[in-house]
């Protein structure tokens, strides 16, 4: 569901700017599996939090997997010039994060604190 409870959210497809799951899949492979995949639509059956996800999955990743998704989330920063990008992004890859939600932060200033925990893990 939306944030208003009342329509679903997720509609598979393209965002605003026209990116599919395959642009993003093809372009940075590990952002869409960190997407769809580690953040899917269930990852809160799995994790209490956000920072539960963060500690579980990104501070104990390899440094070799963990290079390579931080090289792939610069250059997809970017590539998303808003909020509104970027959460169409979320849906399409078939991710149930919402960053405002979730974590407290607007959509682009999240990419950006995701990205900064990756480079420095706790």
């Amino acid at each position: 569901m939306d944030r208003d409870g009342l329509t679903p959210w997720y509609q598979p497809g393209q965002t605003p700017a026209g990116w599919s799951a395959a642009d993003v899949r093809e372009r940075w492979p590990a952002v869409k599996t960190l997407f769809g995949a580690h953040l899917n639509l269930d990852w809160r059956d799995e994790y209490d939090s956000f920072e539960d996800f963060a500690c579980q999955v990104l501070d104990t990743a390899g440094p070799v997997e963990r290079q390579r998704l931080l090289v792939q989330l610069e250059s997809f920063s970017r590539a998303v010039s808003d909020d509104d990008t970027l959460e169409g992004i979320l849906t399409v890859t078939g991710s149930g994060l919402m960053p405002e939600h979730d974590t407290g932060l607007p959509p682009l200033a999240w990419l950006a604190a995701l990205t900064e925990r990756v480079r420095r893990p706790r």
